[in-house]
């Protein structure tokens, strides 16, 4: 009977344990739905396959391990309207409608219309990189083409064929504490048309690998602009890397990819009297972040954490905070400055300092302020 119970026992123990996350090596094209956790041990993705990501929500994924690409992670939008997961309507295109004056043997029986559709925009009109915002692309305008009847009859009656514009491109989220190596493509494109229906806008991208990130000379990262279209019709992209700058050699082809070393310094507005200046340090989860500011900058001077490169004994610490949780996570140090005169025109050296809970301290980049 003891022995049943311990069995027992040990059998409820394990069976309460959390599932351990699964690794992601398909050998062959999937679609995997982003309804469901997406967290896996480790991510390979061979040459020739392609893993779509499909659903109303980002693909957010994470990875304990190393995430190497030589296929295809897709969060695109397609022709017919149908959207990659995170796609929003904030930037939908306009659809239009256009009749032609004229039908075949030169009769024309009105003067007929033409009012294009227009595609889908995104970057520079809502989103942003930094921070990071899940909103992905949005649909390109659909086009409905009217015609005459020969002889008498109503003018632009007939309909003579709709075309879809393009989904708006999605969302894609990778977080790996190993490496990322893309030789492959990363698709947030928004789906292509032809010359009636419009294009839909380019998602969002953001790789952070923790141990490094990698885009090889054969990767593209896509959230491109449709072919002659402006930067507004484009993504966002951000590659992250943890302790030294990402490696890009291959194609980031959105208007403006942002690539980051984390821990990441950035201030928010300008200093100025009487009021509250904010400064973030993008790190790791549950990080703990401390930032100094000093009226001298420093010999850079290397220190097992990076290079200090501001003069503390001229300043000293203004804020220690941990960071949020998510999917960009950040620490906020708000500062507040006094309401004194005397403070106007004073230069400011500002470095943080993000210690994580499984990895070494590091240091930030410098930034520099003038009060006002």
């Amino acid at each position: 009977m003891r022995l049943v119970s311990l069995a027992t026992t040990l059998l409820s123990v394990v069976s309460a344990l959390p599932a351990q996350p699964q690794p992601l090596a398909p050998t062959s094209n999937i679609t995997i739905s982003t309804g469901s956790t997406l967290h896996y041990s480790s991510i390979l993705i061979p040459a020739g396959v392609t893993v779509t990501f499909a659903g109303t929500a980002a693909a957010v994924v994470r990875c304990d391990g190393d995430c190497i690409v030589h296929g295809t992670l897709s969060v695109a939008g397609n022709l017919t309207t149908s959207n990659g997961p995170g796609a929003v309507s904030n930037g939908n295109g306009v659809s239009g409608s256009a009749c032609s004056p004229c039908i075949p043997f030169g009769f024309c029986p009105c003067n007929g219309y033409s009012n294009p559709a227009s595609p889908g925009t995104h970057y520079g009109v809502y989103g942003g990189s930094v921070p990071f915002s899940l909103m992905g692309g949005s649909e390109g305008g659909s086009l409905r083409l009217w015609s005459s009847p020969v002889g008498p009859g109503s003018c632009c009656s007939i309909n003579a064929g709709y075309f879809y514009g393009g989904g708006g491109g999605g969302t894609l989220v990778v977080i790996a504490g190993g490496v990322i190596d893309v030789g492959g493509v990363i698709n947030a494109n928004g789906g292509r048309t032809g010359i009636y229906g419009r294009s839909g806008s380019a998602g969002s991208v953001l790789l952070r690998g923790l141990g490094g990130t990698t885009i090889r000379p054969t990767a593209q990262v896509l959230a491109a602009p449709e072919p002659g279209g402006t930067a507004a019709n484009g993504g966002e992209v951000r590659i992250d890397a943890w302790g030294s700058a990402p490696l890009v050699q291959g194609t980031l082809a959105a208007p403006a990819p942002v690539v980051l070393t984390l821990p990441h310094l950035r201030a928010t507005g300008v200093p100025t009297i009487g009021s509250t200046w904010s400064l973030d340090v993008y790190a790791p989860e549950n990080s703990i972040v401390f930032v100094g500011a000093a009226t001298q900058p420093a010999v850079s001077t290397p220190t097992p954490f990076g290079t200090l490169s501001i003069d503390l004994s001229q300043g000293g610490i203004i804020g220690t905070v941990a960071t949020t949780n998510g999917h960009d996570p950040r620490a906020t140090v708000p500062w507040v400055i006094p309401n004194q005169a005397q403070l106007i025109g004073l230069p400011l050296w500002l470095q943080g300092l993000a210690w994580p809970v499984t990895m070494s301290a590091r240091l930030t980049n410098t930034i520099t302020a003038t009060v006002q």
